[in-house]
């Protein structure tokens, strides 16, 4: 699902509030293959909360992202989230396209809390209702036209151009359905990153609930600098390693145990949401994706609270690469952190 299409061939391009990911790929009959990935970490204090704030300053930063893999795209792809951002999974009467449209524009009225001209909307339609025939099942998605206009700005200072504009947990979800395609009938899709937590729950290849929650690494990384008196980057290391400071082990072990109970209750609230509402929705796996799913022991600590299998995301699964041009070492170490660029690069002619 977009927000804005293209028809051309894109670089997917995740601009995350921590850390900028770009991703090219080359999808032809013999398969996919990457073309090449890269990372470039935002200085502290250049974060990019809000889509407004150090425009120039983050351009430079995708500009020089983009230089150093040797990527010259005009179009690319790239995704928005948090609250300015509603997700609705509506099911409404069976009727035939133009009827079906105009009860989605009313019912979109009626769910979204702005005004229908200050947004920019897109709708899915996925079909019959499992267990009511008669109805219709659609993802309606909304983003405020200032959140949309503030990433058009954003990539036009980059001397780029929106290609496609998607929504995080549904390139999350695009990455999924490319790498794996005979998965679990029923799998939780969790990316927790620098500032926000996301849950994408796929039922057989169906988006049944999403949601975000305003959680995410930087609170750790906050503790860390405060209790330890480190820089950022150091901050950042610590959070990554579990490796303390001599003597505080046990400080560092009860900052990361906080942040992992408080991620792993938000899940369990979504989880027993999800089986409330839907009788025939057993959650089988959890795949971990963003920068926190790297904490040590996270993925084995989430598993034990959630009594769910928890596996690390590998966009690059299914997705094939030239050794001696990318290191597949580096890969491995990186996958979890790439999902949602590789999502997004692998949008293409005609996609919703």
């Amino acid at each position: 699902m977009a927000l804005f299409r293209s028809k051309k061939s894109l670089v997917g391009l995740d601009i995350g509030s921590h850390t900028i990911k770009a991703c090219q790929l080359k999808i032809g009959s013999e398969g996919i293959k990457l073309v090449d990935f890269g990372l470039l970490q935002l200085p502290p204090g250049t974060e990019f909360e809000d889509r407004t704030t150090n425009q120039d300053l983050i351009a430079q930063h995708i500009r020089t992202l983009l230089q150093n893999l040797k990527i010259s795209p005009k179009d690319v792809a790239t995704s928005i989230s948090g609250f300015s951002v509603i997700i609705k999974q509506l099911s409404l009467p069976y009727a035939h396209k133009k009827e079906l449209m105009a009860n989605i524009q009313w019912e979109a009225e009626q769910h979204i809390p702005f005004g229908a001209q200050d947004v920019t909307m897109d709708v899915h339609i996925v079909g019959p209702n499992k267990e009511k025939p008669e109805s219709t099942d659609v993802i309606l998605v909304a983003a405020r036209n200032e959140h949309v206009q503030a990433v058009v700005d954003l990539l036009n200072l980059a001397r780029l151009s929106a290609g496609v504009i998607d929504v995080d947990m549904f390139a999350l979800e695009n990455a999924y359905d490319s790498n794996y395609p005979y998965e679990e009938d029923c799998i939780a899709l969790i990316d927790i990153g620098a500032s926000q937590l996301k849950i994408n729950v796929v039922q057989r290849g169906v988006s049944i609930f999403t949601r975000e929650v305003a959680q995410g690494g930087k609170t750790i990384n906050q503790k860390i600098q405060d209790r330890f008196r480190v820089d950022a980057a150091e901050a950042e290391r610590i959070k990554l390693t579990a490796e303390a400071p001599d003597g505080q082990r046990d400080v560092l072990k009860r900052i990361l145990e906080e942040a992992s109970v408080s991620w792993s209750l938000e899940i369990k609230r979504a989880f027993d949401f999800v089986t409330r509402s839907n009788k025939n929705a057993r959650i089988q796996k959890i795949l971990l994706a963003g920068g926190c799913a790297l904490m040590p022991g996270f993925s084995r600590f989430l598993q034990d609270r959630i009594g769910v299998d928890v596996d690390l995301f590998d966009p690059f699964l299914n997705i094939t690469s030239d050794p001696k041009k990318i290191d597949p070492n580096y890969l491995q170490s990186i996958a979890p952190i790439a999902a949602v660029s590789v999502g997004l690069a692998l949008r293409k002619v005609g996609d919703s």
